[in-house]
């Protein structure tokens, strides 16, 4: 867990800036960060994701397997709402939700089921 979440901070220290992928993207919000962070702490033992900033302001989350038939998308707005992508066989999941502690389980609940199909 410690490594993704420094792995969050250099990613905020590089992209905090607008234009940081020259190419006008909004720099990455605190905000952002900090909600990535958070559900970091809720991933557990379970196989950690990628951080992955996005040009939209927004810290992003992302499980991406050898087989290109599964791929898991977190984005974090400043707003307080998870959009969220989930792609797996006969899974294609996705939403944007309030960021809680009830959407948290259901967001962690998804991701463990696919991570099971997917190690099958």
């Amino acid at each position: 867990m410690e490594k993704l979440l420094k792995e969050l901070d250099e990613i905020y220290e590089e992209c905090k800036e607008d234009n940081w992928d020259c190419e006008d993207g909004r720099g990455i919000s605190i905000v952002s960060l900090n909600y990535a962070r958070e559900f970091t702490y809720s991933l557990g033992k379970m196989r950690k994701p990628k951080a992955l900033p996005f040009s939209t302001g927004m810290m992003g989350l992302s499980w991406h397997f050898n087989r290109n038939d599964f791929i898991i998308t977190l984005l974090f707005s400043a707003d307080g709402h998870i959009s969220y992508s989930m792609i797996a066989p006969n899974i294609d999941d996705y939403g944007n939700i309030s960021y809680s502690r009830h959407n948290i389980i259901f967001l962690i609940k998804k991701i463990k089921d696919i991570l099971k199909i997917m190690e099958k």
